[in-house]
């Protein structure tokens, strides 16, 4: 279930908990999505990732999107971002149900498709090397796999100097921005 965006101490277990539930559209934060968002960023449906593009070219593309009048796709996504900031009850699902709304505002809707996001325990993470993180970037070894983003629930949702909220949104920007360029 949701909880307070305050960031209290007490509801660090229940947070970092909620993250490792399956995501479903009609459950857990409020937020318009479809099933199929939730199982591509899970990587439990396969689909064909596009090939990346270069960084000059991702940059002008970025620069040509971001400095164009919004599209009716854009202004309604960044319209629906704009309420979840609001929001006063949420959930670890948030991030997950927002990724397609964030990709179309911020990315030209070129990110979805190739990248799956998973919350991840800080054991999970320590095993693989990284330590205390937020979250991390994982770029495919072959052109054929996803760019996965692992977020850290134990440290986004122990840290209270920033607030939960906004760490989860931060760390999940800064890995989509260094998707892009």
């Amino acid at each position: 279930m949701p909880r307070p965006r305050g960031g209290l101490r007490e509801d660090f277990h229940d947070l970092v908990e909620q993250c490792f539930y399956d995501p479903h559209p009609d459950e857990g934060t409020e937020y318009p999505c479809k099933e199929e968002l939730l199982r591509q960023l899970r990587g439990l449906r396969h689909v064909h990732y596009p090939r990346r593009r270069s960084p000059d070219r991702a940059c002008s593309d970025l620069v040509r999107h971001l400095t164009a009048r919004p599209s009716s796709r854009v202004s309604a996504a960044l319209h629906r971002i704009g309420i979840s900031l609001e929001l006063r009850e949420w959930g670890p699902d948030l991030i997950l149900k927002a990724f397609r709304d964030l990709d179309t505002a911020f990315f030209a809707s070129t990110l979805s498709g190739r990248t799956t996001v998973q919350w991840k325990s800080d054991r999970e993470l320590c095993a693989r090397g990284d330590v205390g993180i937020y979250g991390i970037t994982y770029e495919p070894r072959r052109e054929s796999d996803p760019t996965r983003i692992f977020l850290n629930a134990e440290v986004i949702f122990m840290d209270g100097s920033v607030g939960h909220f906004k760490q989860m949104w931060g760390t999940v920007s800064t890995s989509l921005w260094s998707l892009e360029i």
